[in-house]
């Protein structure tokens, strides 16, 4: 059995988009437990984290919460360089799945689940 480079790519294509959201709650996960640990008197519980690893994510920044400490900071600044990146991503996927849905219906390739209707085509 002969692997090509072509079906190692598409492989792997394929598979980045299977891993993606699991990928992203992750690393939202991940990102929250770091800034629960390395700014516990500010964030005073995990789901405080969790919120302000979203609001900081969605550029959001609603400054209830703020890092304190060198290190709260440096990670909020990590946070911005790569989550930001994260989230336009994910608003890509979602907005590239949308058009091809409506692709493939004005095309009419989308499988109809209606009843009692008449479908006129040409």
């Amino acid at each position: 059995m002969r692997i090509t480079v072509k079906k190692i790519i598409y492989y792997l294509i394929k598979l980045r988009g299977r891993i993606f959201i699991p990928s992203s709650i992750l690393y939202i996960l991940v990102a929250t437990y770091v800034a629960f640990s390395i700014e516990p008197q500010t964030f005073e519980s995990y789901l405080t984290s969790v919120y302000w690893i979203l609001t900081t994510l969605a550029t959001v920044g609603f400054g209830d919460y703020a890092p304190v400490t060198d290190l709260g900071k440096a990670f909020t600044i990590g946070l911005y360089i790569t989550g930001i990146g994260l989230v336009s991503l994910f608003i890509g996927k979602i907005i590239k799945s949308v058009y091809l849905i409506e692709k493939r219906k004005v095309g009419g390739k989308m499988k109809y689940t209606g009843k009692n209707h008449i479908i006129l085509i040409g």
